[in-house]
């Protein structure tokens, strides 16, 4: 496996898993149940998945030249209206993951992102992204509207201050490392 992520809430029992060369896949379990229900070919090698906190159904994939996002297949419910226990999104046959357009505004940002994080407290569908370009891309994802860039903002490190290798979200901000020990908090 290239990486793996790990729903943010335990009750929906989540895994997405990204393979390495020469197979490219992109895969999402439920691990309780061990069922698979959703994957798709990938273009291209991932380096970071993740699942949104605000919409356990979104999983999120950043690699080399390209940040993409995916929606689970629609549950398969029974009578109750409830999700049917150890079945796939399609009654146990393994369904296509559905790729969710581009976010309006991203295709105008030249990028080749370096990692991704979910905004967590409050999880209200931020995206945080950075690129090896030194940008912050700030994107909005949520089921009722349309995926969009909120905010672009150039070089989050002073000048030679290294490229931004990873960020990860806490209650109101968010903390972005890179090379050459560089270190950006932002609230």
């Amino acid at each position: 496996l290239a990486c793996m992520a790990l729903s943010p809430d335990l009750e929906a029992s989540y895994l997405a898993v990204a393979s390495c060369a020469p197979d490219l896949v992109l895969a999402v379990l439920d691990w309780r149940e061990n069922v698979v229900l959703g994957r798709c070919s990938l273009a291209a090698p991932v380096s970071r998945l993740a699942l949104s906190p605000l919409d356990d159904d979104v999983v999120s994939a950043s690699g080399e030249s390209f940040l993409k996002l995916w929606r689970l297949p629609a549950k398969k419910h029974d009578e109750s209206g409830t999700a049917a226990p150890g079945e796939g999104a399609g009654g146990g046959q393994e369904e296509e993951l559905r790729v969710l357009p581009d976010p309006a505004g991203l295709r105008d940002i030249p990028s080749t992102f370096t990692d991704h994080a979910w905004s967590l407290d409050p999880a209200d569908g931020t995206l945080v992204t950075i690129t090896e370009e030194g940008d912050i891309v700030i994107i909005l994802a949520q089921a009722s509207a349309p995926l969009r860039v909120l905010r672009r903002i150039d070089g989050c490190f002073p000048p030679r201050g290294g490229v931004p290798r990873c960020v990860r979200c806490f209650a109101g901000g968010f903390a972005i490392g890179g090379d050459s020990a560089a270190l950006s908090v932002w609230t």
